[in-house]
């Protein structure tokens, strides 16, 4: 899983090999901090800040997906490119509430945005759809412009339905 970017707890003594070289590496500095500036009160201060910055650090690193997300993700792309090719056309107009609508009515496993309750459907929040389609227009070259209102100019749904 890691070779493939993806989330992965690492071994136990991958972690205890890992934990040990920085408690070692970590006593090490504070003693060669403390020799050098003679002020213990410095040191700790700025071992609780190198831990609270690890610590931020780690709270703002972007997740890894694991293989279900990432899989889900293809799937979903997948999909949406078939609807796409077979119910989105180039020029005209309509509103991304249309385009999430004719993907829903295409795919009846996501009919409703919340299908947890149903068998054989999936849930699949609009705003999932709304990223595949703008994913799908960043894919074929921008030929939509997407307005701040939700509308789309130059995609239109085919089929005469808006």
């Amino acid at each position: 899983d890691r070779r493939e970017q993806l989330a992965a707890d690492a071994p136990l003594s991958v972690r205890l090999a890992v934990w040990s070289a920085f408690v070692a590496a970590g006593l090490l500095v504070e003693r060669l901090l403390l020799v050098a500036l003679e002020d213990a009160g410095f040191v700790i201060s700025a071992g609780v800040c190198a831990c609270i910055g690890g610590g931020l650090l780690e709270v703002i690193r972007p997740p890894l997906p694991t293989r279900e997300e990432r899989d889900r993700g293809a799937m979903l792309t997948d999909e949406f490119l078939a609807f796409a090719a077979d119910r989105l056309a180039r020029g005209g107009r309509c509103h991304e509430r249309d385009i999430v609508a004719a993907f829903r009515r295409y795919y009846p496993r996501y009919r409703y945005a919340d299908m947890e309750r149903s068998v054989d459907g999936q849930s699949l929040p609009d705003s999932e759809i709304a990223d595949l389609a703008r994913a799908w227009n960043g894919s074929m070259g921008r030929p939509g412009e997407r307005t701040s209102t939700g509308f789309w100019k130059g995609i239109s749904l085919a089929g005469g339905e808006e």
